[in-house]
């Protein structure tokens, strides 16, 4: 039997690896041919913190997975939606930072099966990026305590790397607002390597204030950070 398999599901792929940001559920999608004089009766699939016969068994066991009569040489495509371990309403719990792989094999009308085919696996985030405060960029002399201010109308924070240690850091959200109350009037995102913004409409002499948000590459945002020291043009 010829098999093919992938992860599958609502998920995030960049060069580092396949992401998902739930901890309840894993997905995989397959399809197999049985070969000349054979045909395909049923699938197993099993989930495992390792793509080895030892250890993909070792979150959910082998599971027959029944499909319709394949004949030989004919395609079949099934899925799993391993929401809950079977034959108990257990959800399931998977760890953050954790991977996890989806195994399969095809057993023969005969009763013979098919080799193991895995999942490149999918790791799990689930927890979302702390912020760090932005610094406003100024001269603080001659203005009251806590307060910035620059000639131009052009203002710049700068910040330290958010907290992420799972996926890594997609984008930063800014929120730039003249009220203590963080009423933005102005949002948009920088990349996640970038940690400065230059704002060219400070308003003026009215303190300027910041605040970000981080998004990680499996999707988590996170809260926004507390507001910058105001700045005034």
């Amino acid at each position: 039997v010829m098999l093919s398999i992938s992860d599958k599901g609502p998920q995030t792929a960049d060069q580092q690896g396949i992401w998902q940001r739930y901890n309840n559920s894993i997905y995989a999608i397959w399809t197999g041919t049985a070969p000349t004089g054979t045909t395909i009766t049923n699938y197993e699939y099993a989930v495992g913190t390792a793509a080895t016969a030892q250890q993909i068994t070792n979150l959910i066991s082998w599971t027959t997975w029944y499909v319709q009569y394949t004949g030989a040489g004919v395609s079949s495509a099934a899925y799993v939606n391993c929401i809950s371990t079977p034959n108990s309403n257990v959800r399931l719990n998977l760890e953050d930072a954790k991977t996890y792989y989806t195994g399969v094999r095809a057993r023969s009308a005969v009763g013979s099966y098919s080799d193991i085919i895995y999942t490149n696996g999918i790791t799990v985030d689930i927890s979302s990026p702390l912020s760090n405060i932005p610094v406003a960029v100024g001269n603080s002399t001659g203005v009251p305590t806590g307060m910035f201010y620059t000639s131009t109308g052009v203002v710049v924070w700068n910040w330290e790397a958010s907290t992420e240690t799972v996926s890594g850091i997609e984008e930063y959200y800014i929120g730039i607002s003249t009220e203590v109350s963080l009423n933005e009037i102005y949002i948009t995102t920088v990349p996640g390597n970038q940690r400065t913004y230059t704002y060219y409409a400070g308003e003026d002499a009215n303190p300027n204030y910041a605040r970000i948000k981080t998004k990680d590459i499996a999707g988590n945002i996170g809260n926004y950070s507390s507001k910058s020291t105001g700045i005034k043009v």
